[in-house]
């Protein structure tokens, strides 16, 4: 789970800190890196650490389910072996 929580940070990320653009596949969308550092804002590219890739509705719908259902799990993880109780019941709010 933890690889997966790692995996899912990181699309996370990319989507909320990029600087989007059109992408070369039909309807789709890719993400270009900006990190400001003090009162310049640098303009840095792609890094390395991230995967270069164009995103479609559709695929960022299916991303949005895994990320989903990683949190579901970690509350399964948690009930069973920690005995926590979660107020919230799982919520689809994809559809």
């Amino acid at each position: 789970m933890i690889k997966r929580m790692d995996f899912a940070y990181g699309i996370r990320n990319e989507m909320a800190h990029c600087v989007w653009f059109r992408g070369k596949e039909h309807n789709s969308i890719k993400p270009f890196i900006v990190q400001a550092k003090g009162a310049d804002l640098q303009y840095t590219g792609r890094s390395r650490s991230l995967r270069s890739v164009e995103y479609t509705a559709e695929r960022i719908h299916k991303e949005a389910e895994k990320i989903s259902r990683l949190a579901e799990d970690f509350k399964d993880f948690f009930s069973k072996h920690l005995k926590a109780r979660f107020v919230h019941k799982a919520q689809n709010r994809l559809n």
